[in-house]
């Protein structure tokens, strides 16, 4: 009986509630003290007279009746600010919405605004209808402009008040950055001056609000403004309200019928209807009936009017299937290092349940045995399941490495760790064993969630391994020479004292190394003998003119076939032939070396000496009479020439006849005819002048008398 009676009370109280303004001194009507008579500042500034009213960023004006006699400044109907009746009572409040500098004038920005307090902190989630009535003054000197940016913004917090020093009565003033739930509709200018023009809306508490602000919430640059009265003197922008008769009463729920959804399809179709009292709908969708049908997920909004006042809400249709979750495999196992182990399901949106006891997206696990997760939303349920294995790290040990030296057969058993997840060998195989039958490396990797574990083992056959020099070798060395032993052995020991696999020796003789290894050791000996020694011989000196060339044709005595190197190369037409031309134009020494296939060689020298003898034969009488003997003056060349590089014919007085330059080498050249200048030269005593160019690149003149006779 006492439950009932407290429910019915409750019930009492919210219908109670409902239709009450909620708003402390909501038309300004109660004022502690009225503003002195014909004060100007102060009086326009101290909306604070009418408590619990303030202006948080700036200084609002108070007008009210409360004199015997009329108060030009602050009384009703007629103020400073113009003529205009009082909507509900005798008092009103004023607050510019906008004063904007124009450049180039002193650019500032100024706002003011009205922050009331509520009888009691709104109701989370609550419908409340907010109203309040405004009116443009019509002082054009203090409102030449109007604009649509007026709302009321609800908070929980109180906005401390600014004292504003004068005379400077339009101070930069920041706005108050903040989104109003109800608000004057955009593009619906404010610019009645007799009417009061109603700002009405209907909004959603976030609960605990306790204080309402009025005025304009906008940033310069998204607050319209239009000017009244253009006139190119205006430099400073000002919109100015009054404002009166607020309003702020509980409401049935009126967001019932724009609640969030989940659906469980994308593909769902979703009905939300507004009951007849609701005008002029329009959602997001388009549709201006007051059902409309909406398909998937996402966010959407709706607009409508009750009895002339604004109702907007957002709602949200969720996409929440069924839970899907499922473990990636019926069993996990896991490394006992890395315990409790963190288990945790993906779908969101659902009730949970795990075996551990927890109803969170996670739980931490730390036995082993079975888990499972239990998942229950409004579009299903999900169970799965899973076994959970604990490891530990387990290392294989295959033995130690073995040695084979006898001939009985060999087998062997390797094993690595039971129980884990995988393994491979280097044969292939994938289980915990195998048998080895021949020599090898073996080697394992066993893996489990603590890793992978490795271990090898070699089993080396000695037995087929034998110490081998090389065969004896017969050689001429030129050079250190390598001999070697099978490497496969740990230890050597040569009759040099070195203990290497191979060593260079530079002697004849016999050379032995002892080998060892697990199973035992092994001699070898090898003996190197030098071969015999190719023979080869030749004349010399020889005598030759320069320009002259002679056979060159060693002489040699071996039993196999040779190889000729001659040096140096310097006029010869082969350097690696047994017998070669040599044509030098200066004295030289060649040497001749011949090999055998073993790198045995001899060597020998021979001298060549160019004789210096260069002839040139100069006539000493000609006549060319035409008789076909003796007509030209003709100059014989010896060996070695290359060319005559000039050849010239002078009178006993020094006057040049005849001239030839670059005449190819020929045994007889003619030098001249004894014409000058197209006649026959008189008979008489003449010059010759001849310059020989030598093989060996040296130039020589010749000179000489010849007589010409007809």
């Amino acid at each position: 009986m006492r439950s009932t009676t407290l429910l019915i009370g409750c019930l009492f109280v919210l219908l109670k509630a409902e239709g009450q303004n909620l708003l402390k001194n909501p038309s300004f009507e109660d004022p502690i003290s009225c503003p002195p008579p014909n004060w100007i500042w102060d009086g326009l500034g101290t909306i604070n007279l009418a408590p619990p009213w303030v202006s948080p960023l700036s200084s609002a004006d108070y007008l009210t009746t409360c004199y015997n006699t009329t108060d030009p400044f602050h009384d009703v109907p007629t103020n400073a600010f113009g003529n205009q009746e009082a909507k509900d009572g005798h008092a009103y409040a004023g607050i510019f919405a906008t004063v904007l500098a124009v450049p180039p004038y002193n650019q500032f920005a100024y706002r003011e605004y009205l922050e009331g307090t509520l009888t009691t902190p709104l109701q989370k989630d609550s419908s409340y209808r907010v109203s309040f009535f405004v009116n443009r003054i019509d002082r054009i000197d203090i409102c030449n402009s109007v604009t649509d940016r007026l709302g009321a913004y609800f908070h929980k917090d109180f906005i401390a008040p600014i004292v504003v020093v004068p005379p400077n009565p339009y101070p930069n003033v920041a706005f108050i950055d903040a989104k109003p739930q109800v608000e004057n509709p955009a593009g619906q200018m404010l610019d009645d001056s007799v009417n009061w023009m109603p700002i009405c809306g209907y909004f959603k508490a976030s609960g605990g609000e306790q204080y309402m602000t009025i005025g304009n919430f906008y940033d310069i640059d998204e607050t319209p403004l239009l000017t009244l009265y253009p006139h190119p003197g205006i430099v400073v922008l000002k919109a100015y309200y009054l404002v009166d008769d607020i309003s702020v009463e509980l409401v049935s729920n009126l967001y019932r019928w724009t609640k969030d959804r989940t659906v469980c399809s994308a593909d769902s179709i979703s009905k939300y209807s507004l009951p007849s009292t609701f005008e002029n709908v329009q959602w997001s969708t388009g549709d201006t009936a007051h059902t409309t049908s909406i398909q998937g997920p996402g966010l959407f909004w709706v607009k409508a009017e009750i009895n002339g006042c604004i109702f907007k809400d957002t709602f949200e249709i969720k996409h929440t299937p069924a839970p899907l979750f499922g473990f990636p495999s019926d069993t996990l196992s896991v490394c006992d290092s890395n315990l409790p182990l963190a288990l945790n399901v993906s779908d969101c949106c659902a009730e949970v349940l795990w075996s551990t006891g927890d109803t969170t997206s996670a739980t931490n696990v730390e036995h082993e045995g079975l888990i499972w997760v239990s998942q229950q939303n409004l579009c299903g349920s999900k169970q799965d399941s899973l076994w959970l294995k604990i490891a530990y790290p387990q290392q294989p040990n295959l033995g130690t490495d073995t040695t084979l030296c006898d001939t009985t057969q060999f087998i062997r058993v390797l094993q690595a760790p039971p129980g884990m997840d995988a393994y491979l060998w280097t044969t292939g195989a994938a289980s915990n064993a195998i048998t080895i039958e021949h020599p090898g490396l073996y080697a394992v990797e066993a893996q489990n969630a603590c890793g992978i574990f490795q271990d090898s083992i070699l089993v080396e056959d000695l037995r087929q391994v034998k110490l081998h020099l090389s065969r004896d070798t017969i050689l001429c060395l030129v050079s250190p020479l390598a001999i070697g032993v099978n490497p496969a052995f740990d230890g050597y020991l040569w009759n040099t004292g070195q203990q290497t696999p191979s060593i260079a020796v530079s002697n004849y003789g016999t050379y032995w190394a002892m080998a060892t290894n697990a199973c035992g050791s092994q001699t070898d000996s090898v003996l190197v003998i030098q071969s015999n020694l190719p023979q080869v011989s030749i004349m010399s000196p020889i005598d030759i003119y320069l320009g002259d060339s002679v056979l060159l044709l060693p002489e040699t005595f071996h039993d196999k076939s040779l190889y000729f190197a001659w040096s140096p190369t310097t006029g010869l037409n082969c350097d690696s032939c047994p017998s070669t031309y040599a044509q030098p134009y200066q004295s030289i020494e060649y040497q001749i070396e011949v090999e055998d296939s073993l790198h045995c060689s001899s060597t020998t020298t021979l001298q060549i000496n160019v004789l210096d003898v260069r002839r040139v034969f100069l006539p000493n009488v000609f006549s060319p009479n035409g008789d076909g003997e003796n007509d030209d003056l003709i100059v014989g060349l010896g060996r070695g020439v290359e060319k005559v590089k000039s050849a010239r014919v002078f009178d006993r007085w020094g006057a040049l006849l005849n001239e030839r330059n670059d005449i190819p080498f020929a045994p007889e050249i003619t030098i001249w005819n004894g014409v000058f200048r197209g006649k026959v030269a008189l008979p008489g005593v003449f010059v010759v002048a001849v310059e020989v160019l030598f093989y060996d690149g040296q130039s020589r003149w010749f000179y000489g008398d010849v007589t010409l006779v007809r």
